[in-house]
């Protein structure tokens, strides 16, 4: 069992709950929370009795307990909630007491489910219509439930309040298409977004943060942007994603997992960039991709690129509209008629040229920042090799000097530039780590042959006989 109420809690992280899967009862009342969702309560499977009462809960979406089949109580009382669709309860076979007293609830066409439950304790009451205000909903006829063609699902305008700027977000939809955005604000949309469009804008870079955070999607529109290659395992976490368009980007390079995750993908659109190479095996995890578009790019078909025009051949997802820029045998060739065999590397030094281009050590874009050096792996991928002064993955971070605070006797440490430090001793220490005790006795005014005798920031005098 897990007590976390009267806590002030305002929001739970995703998959907090992650391991609790022997959990029986959790009481998250009297707290300030304004938002569940599935991921939040993700591991709780063995739940019966949840406990959510008091908080400041507005929305309830259809598949926030879908994973808690065990659930038996239920408790929402004294929240915000205007109103829960009987989708909500399909899976929750088990549940036998449902609370929603004290809510603001909306007496519409969606709770007219309430009237035939038998699982409602208490007296939930309507609280929008005037005619039905402070009406127990048991005491009310089911053509009262009614709604309005303008009404908006409560669950939609609560998202709606995470959206960005010069975006509109409705119904798991975000369109930011020709909004003049250079980045992606992805910490401003709703998380349970499943189709983004980000197509007309200025964009250079995808951050993971956005598909770490929006993983509900099914669909990406990223046309008409600035991008000039896709990363490693950008989209491993989007497994629902279906169709994925970055048609028409100056994309030169793709890393060979840029694809990687991508099992329910059916289209991809790669159409109007620079690509001039693909290394093999980075569809590998596009099982039932059905399309992909490629064309518009000026592919290089040498031998490194027969295997594309092989896996086009297998399963037609390619409708023959690739054409090869170079080399000049192959100039204007379809990838999806021309025969294996023409693949040959005619020039091995421009064949290497075009397949160093999008190592990731040898392009123009060096992903190692503050002069560290990139090094190329065999499995080809790389590492940076960071100067003293810095650290990361990227070399982006300055090594803080002070970490482990070298400065003894109690001094204090300061991080100066180039991987250095300084130390302000306390009075009585000296030296770069406040590691010398200040001789206080050089100078000593001990009179009549006293002896000097030094202390912290301070001195004493050992007198002969008969001084003082």
């Amino acid at each position: 069992n897990s007590d976390l109420q009267n806590n002030q809690l305002e929001e739970i992280d995703d998959d907090a709950f992650n391991g609790f899967d022997s959990m029986s009862q959790l009481f998250l009342n009297n707290n300030s929370l304004h938002r569940i969702t599935s991921l939040t309560l993700n591991g709780l499977i063995d739940v019966r009795i949840l406990n959510l009462n008091a908080n400041k809960l507005i929305c309830i979406k259809n598949d926030t307990f879908i994973n808690m089949n065990k659930l038996e109580t239920l408790s929402l009382n004294n929240n915000q909630i205007k109103y829960v669709t009987s989708s909500l309860f399909d899976h929750l076979r088990l549940l036998s007491e449902l609370n929603l007293e004290s809510n603001p609830l909306i007496c519409n066409c969606h709770m007219k489910w309430f009237k035939q439950n038998k699982i409602l304790i208490g007296q939930p009451e309507c609280k929008s219509l005037i005619k039905l205000r402070n009406i127990p909903i048991s005491n009310t006829t089911d053509d009262e439930f009614v709604c309005h063609p303008t009404e908006m699902d409560m669950c939609d305008a609560f998202q709606s309040k995470f959206c960005p700027q010069n975006c509109t977000c409705y119904d798991h939809i975000v369109r930011c298409s020709h909004a003049q955005l250079k980045l992606i604000p992805y910490e401003e949309m709703p998380i349970d977004t499943e189709e983004l469009y980000l197509d007309s804008n200025n964009i250079e870079k995808v951050p993971m943060e956005l598909t770490d955070r929006l993983t509900h999607l099914l669909r990406i529109d990223l046309s008409y942007n600035k991008l000039r290659s896709i990363q490693g395992h950008l989209f491993s976490k989007l497994t629902r994603l279906e169709t994925l368009i970055l048609s028409y980007n100056k994309i030169q390079c793709l890393d060979s997992n840029a694809f990687n995750g991508l099992k329910n993908l059916r289209m991809l659109s790669l159409h109007g960039n620079e690509i001039s190479t693909i290394s093999e095996g980075t569809f590998k995890d596009l099982a039932i991709l059905s399309h992909i578009a490629l064309g518009g790019n000026p592919f290089y078909c040498d031998c490194h690129l027969a295997w594309l025009s092989s896996w086009i051949k297998a399963d037609f997802v390619e409708p023959g509209i690739a054409r090869c820029a170079a080399p000049s045998p192959m100039t204007n060739k379809l990838l999806l008629t021309s025969p294996i065999s023409f693949f040959q590397c005619y020039n091995k030094s421009e064949s290497d040229s075009y397949q160093e281009k999008c190592s990731s050590c040898l392009n123009n874009t060096n992903p190692c920042s503050n002069n560290g050096t990139c090094r190329l792996l065999p499995t080809g991928k790389y590492v940076c090799d960071c100067l003293p002064s810095f650290h990361g993955e990227h070399c982006e971070k300055l090594v803080d000097t002070c970490l482990d605070n070298p400065c003894r006797q109690q001094g204090t440490c300061h991080v100066l530039l180039n991987g250095r430090y300084q130390c302000n001793c306390l009075a009585g220490f000296t030296g770069r780590q406040c590691e010398i005790n200040t001789d206080d006795c050089f100078s000593n005014n001990c009179q009549n042959n006293g002896t000097c005798i030094d202390k912290i920031n301070d001195y004493s005098c050992l007198c002969l006989p008969l001084f003082t």
